[in-house]
């Protein structure tokens, strides 16, 4: 679509930059509660399907993951914010 001489070209958007590092704490946060919260079902007595533990663990392991291929990439700086 070519711009049109009533209307200005539109300006290239740039790349968000976000705290890729606080955002995939967060999301390890988020698993870490929800092992706890089943955790504590469990001892109450409750009956929980056994794969909800291990799609937490795996939710844990998947975080820890991309947080060192984070650094390992370099993809955020020493803030922790994305480039």
């Amino acid at each position: 679509m070519s711009p049109s001489p009533d209307r200005p070209a539109p300006k290239e958007l740039a790349p968000a930059r976000v705290n890729a590092k606080a955002l995939v704490l967060v999301g390890i946060g988020g698993w870490l509660a929800a092992l706890v919260v089943l955790g504590v079902l469990h001892l109450t007595g409750s009956v929980i399907d056994g794969r909800w533990p291990l799609i937490c663990v795996a939710g844990l392991l998947l975080g820890w993951v991309g947080f060192w291929w984070l650094h390992r990439v370099h993809l955020i700086n020493d803030e922790g914010i994305s480039e």
